[in-house]
């Protein structure tokens, strides 16, 4: 008895050791953490963070987490191996002292992490907002089903350029930029040339990106939308979904209800995001993106710079595009987003100099300016461009962590936008929308008349009609659309059972019992919450499926549920599992896919 507790002792005091240390480590992995995220998204909003942690991380930049390693995880070694050095010189003569010291310390320094995160995000003005209904979106949105679009005889084509991060503030003060000495002057020069919507012909003007359209897909998604990319999840789970808010009408799904032939180029994974959902639910986009280019031979299999590959390349694949699109009869739609200016930093591709010294963002600003006025004068040749509209717009303000720290406090941020080419007797006037507005706008600009010129929560910038920032004002406007909606909510259109089945795991085994076996075994499942009749798996070696077997998957006593499959049954020894589960209704939902080799232990 005596060896059983000595022995339960011991193996407490590694236990408290193992967790003491423990606590040590994941408290300075953490501060480090949190500095490192502040610092990186300067501006970071408690809305984008919710997102970004549900988003996969397939197509995320390589360097970024590299830089994570280098500035959390090295650091927080390297801080801990000091910590735990002078802690075995100090811990001789007062062992118990220097223990809860270390211990309270570390919680000091979590206490702090979190309370600076809760500062500097307002955590509590965010769950406020999320636990408040607003009528201000179920009010304003006008859906688009229940408007009359009338398009021409002759349909125009539609470039559409999502330049990453794009501001008008980096123009220079004359032009209504911030800077003494702006980095975009050939995109500054195409706005005035052009239309912006501005009251000054020598300043250019911008929409304002309005809460849930700061990042990339949330950009994308508000201007073709006339919506924020706000959901029921806190914010997004998308990889979840196969379904991308499917009760919304987009300028994707209007096109391609026309005839349009539609093509996303992009240089990155389209995955990333959600992207790839998006066009392909809302107008059945052709996805061109980075494995698209490899997989065709554009570029090497192993090829990765940056964010995938870069612009250079991309306004080269870009013209082979519309050469392509342009040599059929139907009227098309190309949608491409740059990525060299992509924060941190941006990318220094070869054509990049080093007009603004060190400031590596500005001369990427720099080059990137002027690749897209080289675009614009090769577009502007071309035969198909006398019925082609051709719309620059940035995809949200940067994330840069200190590019506009030194800007007056006092200066408004807009996004760039600028409409080249529109259809003729249209009625410009100076503005102050949203990016909500370019949905309807961009329509408009190709000669589609909107039966009350209104979108999503987007107006006709070419019409008479108030913006909703010009009827309520920005301040107001985004407080309203911090709250939640009962409209948003329903037009998510979730698929709760779904979301459920994407949670459920799935695990394959050899059997103990017979080596001619081998387990399927799913997680269990809240059959109240998935409305489950039955669970089975199709099991195949051959990729034409010809040997495909289906088996039941019963209730076992651990609450998972499982099947013995016979490998006897199959002659080839590599074996595909897929898990499906079937509703009352008969609705059939896929769990996801194993694999497995007959010769696995």
């Amino acid at each position: 008895m005596k060896v059983i507790i000595k022995a339960t002792k011991g193996f407490g005091r590694i236990l408290r050791f193992i967790i003491f240390w423990c606590m040590i480590l994941l408290s300075i992995l953490l501060f480090y953490s949190i500095k490192w995220m502040l610092h990186t998204w300067n501006n970071l909003k408690m809305s984008e963070l919710m997102y970004q942690l549900k988003a996969p991380i397939a197509g995320t930049n390589k360097d970024m987490i590299v830089d994570f390693v280098n500035n959390c995880v090295v650091k927080s070694c390297v801080m801990f191996t000091i910590i735990v050095i002078f802690y075995l010189l100090l811990i001789r003569n007062k062992k118990r002292v220097v223990r809860n010291v270390t211990a309270f310390l570390s919680m000091v320094l979590i206490v702090y992490s979190v309370g600076i995160v809760w500062y500097r995000l307002d955590i509590s003005t965010y769950i406020r907002n999320e636990c408040t209904y607003s009528k201000f979106v179920d009010n304003n949105y006008v859906n688009p089903k229940s408007v009359t679009l009338e398009f021409p005889d002759k349909k125009r084509n539609l470039v559409y350029i999502f330049l990453e991060s794009m501001e008008v503030t980096y123009s220079q003060k004359e032009e209504g930029g911030a800077f003494e000495q702006g980095c975009i002057p050939e995109l500054a020069s195409l706005a005035k040339e052009n239309i912006c919507f501005s009251s000054d012909s020598e300043k250019i003007n911008g929409g304002f990106s309005m809460p849930y359209t700061t990042w990339t897909v949330a950009g994308m998604f508000a201007q073709m939308s006339g919506l924020p990319l706000k959901t029921q999840f806190g914010q997004n789970d998308m990889e979840s979904q196969t379904k991308f808010f499917p009760k919304v009408i987009t300028l994707g799904d209007i096109l391609k209800e026309n005839g349009y032939n539609q093509v996303l180029l992009l240089g990155s994974a389209a995955q990333f995001g959600g992207r790839k959902q998006l066009f392909r639910q809302h107008g059945d986009y052709s996805i061109h993106d980075l494995y698209y280019e490899r997989e065709v031979g554009n570029i090497p299999q192993d090829y990765n710079e940056f964010w995938g590959y870069e612009d250079e390349k991309l306004f080269e694949f870009a013209k082979a595009e519309l050469m392509e699109l342009s040599s059929h009869e139907e009227p098309f739609s190309l949608v491409f987003l740059t990525a060299d200016t992509h924060f941190e930093d941006g990318y220094v591709c070869r054509k990049c100099n080093k007009e603004f010294g060190e400031n590596q963002y500005a001369n990427v600003m720099r080059c990137s300016s002027r690749q897209v006025s080289d675009f614009i004068v090769w577009i502007q040749n071309q035969d198909f461009f006398e019925n082609t509209t051709v719309i620059l717009a940035g995809d949200h303000p940067t994330m840069d962590s200190n590019f506009c720290d030194n800007i007056d406090e006092k200066y408004t941020r807009r996004v760039y936008t600028t409409i080249i080419n529109p259809i003729s007797g249209l009625d410009v006037t100076g503005r102050e929308y949203s990016t909500f507005d370019n949905f309807p706008t961009v329509l408009a600009a190709m000669g589609i008349k909107i039966e009350g010129n209104q979108l999503g929560l987007g107006v006709n910038l070419f019409s008479d009609k108030e913006t909703l920032v010009e009827k309520y004002g920005n301040e107001y406007v985004e407080r309203e659309l911090y709250k939640r909606s009962e409209l948003l909510d329903d037009l998510y259109g979730i698929d709760w059972i779904e979301w459920y089945v994407s949670k459920i795991k799935i695990e394959t085994m050899r059997s103990d019992v017979n080596e001619q076996f081998f387990t399927v075994s799913v997680g269990e499942v809240l059959k109240e919450k998935t409305n489950m009749d039955f669970m089975f798996c199709r099991v195949f070696t051959r990729e034409d499926y010809s040997d495909g077997k289906e088996f039941m998957l019963e209730k076992g006593e651990n609450g998972k549920y499982v099947a013995d499959i016979d490998m006897s049954l199959f002659d080839n020894g590599y074996f595909y599992i897929d898990s499906y589960l079937v509703t009352k209704d008969g609705t059939r939902y896929y769990i996801g896919r194993n694999e497995m080799k007959a010769d696995e232990d």
